[in-house]
C-alpha cells in the first residue's frame, strides 16, 4: 500500500475504517468556544500563503498553501482532529504543514503543542 495515500486521507471502500486519525494534543487550550466563528485563529501559521475559509459548530478549513485542512474541535477538549481534506502532499510537505500548525497553536496558546498519528480500528466510535 502507498504510506503517503494511506496518511493524506485517500481511501478506497477496503480502507476506509483503516484511515489513521492525525491529533493534534494541545493541554490548556480548552477555552477555545466551539461555536465562536473566529475560533481556528490559533491553528492558522503566519505567511501569506496561509488563512480560516469557514468555521462552525466546531469544525472548519484552513488554507496552507493548495492544501485545505479540516479541524475539529469539540467543546471542553484539548484534542483536535486534523484532516486533509483537499490537495496532494508529499510527505515533506504533509510533515511540513502539520509542523506549522502545532507551532502556530503552541506559539497562540504558549503552550508545547504536539501531534500523534492513531489508527483507526472497526470499535473506533469516532470513525
Amino acid at each position: 500500500m502507498d504510506l503517503l495515500r494511506y496518511l493524506t486521507g485517500r481511501k478506497s471502500a477496503r480502507l476506509a475504517n483503516e484511515q489513521p486519525r492525525i491529533l493534534l494534543h494541545a493541554p490548556g487550550s480548552e477555552r477555545i468556544d466551539p461555536e465562536m466563528s473566529h475560533q481556528l485563529r490559533p491553528f492558522v501559521p503566519d505567511g501569506p500563503d496561509c488563512e480560516q475559509i469557514n468555521f462552525g459548530q466546531g469544525e472548519g478549513q484552513i488554507r496552507i498553501g493548495e492544501a485545505i485542512w479540516g479541524i475539529y474541535l469539540w467543546d471542553g477538549c484539548d484534542i483536535y482532529e486534523l484532516v486533509l481534506e483537499e490537495g496532494e502532499l508529499g510527505l515533506e510537505d504533509f510533515a511540513r504543514d502539520l509542523k506549522r500548525i502545532r507551532d502556530a497553536v503552541s506559539r497562540f496558546f504558549r503552550i508545547t503543542a504536539s501531534i500523534t498519528v492513531k489508527g483507526r480500528s472497526l470499535d473506533d466510535s469516532a470513525g
